[in-house]
């Protein structure tokens, strides 16, 4: 039984039978294994037991992970379903959606939801994964049956209709490594440039820390997404989708499509500048220090935002930004601070011994020490918790202790 026989099988009604039964099984995989070797073939019972396991892993990515197929590549750069549906929300509803590169569907499945769409990959499981994933994830929603094709296809030589929507993820791993450059991926970054000329507009979904083409500073949106305290993912938007081409923007999730908070700076800094420090350095630290999002870093947004709220910077080297007032801004974690000294293990030990701490918190920006290292050596004691921001400040590393307050909600934004 080959690969394509194997996945045909699991994506069967036999298939899905098993993997129902195995779910319901308290026993482990060993013993579960033993059992279905007396029925089933090797490839069968390890392709059930991966995919459980695969399952298990996608739960916090998508709420229909427990009746979805995966391959473990796959699952790892698929993007979530919350993430979806925020991209998705760009596309006109009803209006049909090729997917180029779709693996098993993270981002077919949000498109899915109110119009046509085409998934194409060049791996046959994966194709075949997408659409039964399609399916999968619009019955956990309630909905109808999607409108989803799939087929197995070079993206490099695929024939498009006349006028379509585009949504391309290119492999960032073609050879094993990840790339962050998009002339190493597949399709690389020419192929990708004609799909693109060639659509009535497209979204490129590239890694946080991709190098685009100068020309795609001027002719796209380029959009930073956050979820849960990590970039996610970098976005381009050609065309129509893109609704401030020629700037940078962030979007930052938490836990529902109506959460989202989405900012773009005004006037935004030349996108090709060589990001000269915009924002002051403060010349001390104030009563409040904040953390940007993570999208707002990986943007280079950092001194638009300060300077939009009022805030200087800590130092150049560091994302932290101070100031007297407190601010409420989803794309800002905001620290009151309760005190600011050198990054002294004997002197900080004493500190938090004298305040009780037992609870600590360490973050960084632009420093060295090892959180967790340096955790030991306090040798923490006491019933507070508290947060330890290092960062550097002119010549030294300095340590700020401070309290989390209260997180900001979009309207705040």
């Amino acid at each position: 039984m080959n690969d394509r026989d194997t996945d045909r099988w699991l994506v069967s009604d036999q298939g899905r039978r098993w993997l129902r039964r195995l779910a319901a099984d308290p026993r482990d995989p060993l013993r579960q294994a033993r059992t279905l070797r007396a029925e089933l073939t090797g490839a069968k019972v390890r392709t059930l037991l991966e995919q459980l396991a695969l399952r298990r892993k996608a739960a916090d990515k998508f709420p229909a992970a427990a009746d979805m197929f995966f391959d473990a590549v796959a699952l790892q750069q698929a993007t979530d379903a919350l993430v979806a549906a925020v991209k998705a929300q760009r596309f006109p509803a009803g209006e049909t959606v090729i997917d180029v590169c779709c693996g098993i569907g993270g981002d077919l499945l949000a498109l899915a939801a109110d119009r046509p769409v085409i998934g194409v990959d060049r791996h046959w499981g994966r194709a075949c994964f997408a659409r039964a994933n399609c399916k999968a994830h619009a019955a956990h929603a309630g909905r109808p049956t999607p409108d989803v094709q799939t087929c197995v296809a070079d993206a490099a030589r695929l024939p498009l209709p006349g006028s379509h929507w585009l949504h391309i993820d290119p492999d960032r791993r073609p050879g094993g490594r990840r790339t962050t450059r998009p002339q190493f991926a597949s399709p690389t970054l020419e192929e990708v440039q004609s799909l693109v000329d060639r659509a009535r507009g497209a979204a490129i979904k590239l890694a946080p820390a991709a190098i685009v083409p100068d020309a795609w500073l001027q002719q796209a949106e380029l959009q930073w997404i956050s979820r849960s305290g990590q970039c996610r993912q970098l976005v381009a938007w050609f065309g129509p989708l893109a609704r401030h081409p020629g700037q940078r923007s962030v979007t930052i999730l938490r836990d529902t499509v109506e959460s989202a908070f989405h900012w773009t700076p005004r006037p935004d800094p030349v996108a090709s500048a060589s990001d000269g420090f915009l924002a002051p350095i403060a010349p001390e630290v104030c009563r409040y220090v904040f953390d940007p999002d993570p999208a707002v870093v990986a943007a280079r947004l950092i001194d638009p935002l300060a300077q939009q709220h009022r805030l200087e910077r800590i130092d150049a080297r560091a994302a932290y930004l101070t100031g007297e007032h407190r601010v409420s801004c989803p794309a800002l974690t905001p620290f009151e601070v309760e005190a600011v000294l050198p990054l002294d293990r004997k002197r900080l030990r004493a500190l938090l011994r004298e305040r009780g701490i037992g609870r600590l918190e360490i973050k960084k920006r632009g420093v060295d020490p090892d959180p967790e290292r340096l955790r030991r050596e306090l040798k923490l004691r006491g019933d507070r918790a508290a947060t330890l921001l290092l960062a550097p400040r002119a010549t030294r590393t300095i340590a700020i202790l401070a309290r989390r307050c209260p997180a900001a909600t979009p309207r705040d934004g």
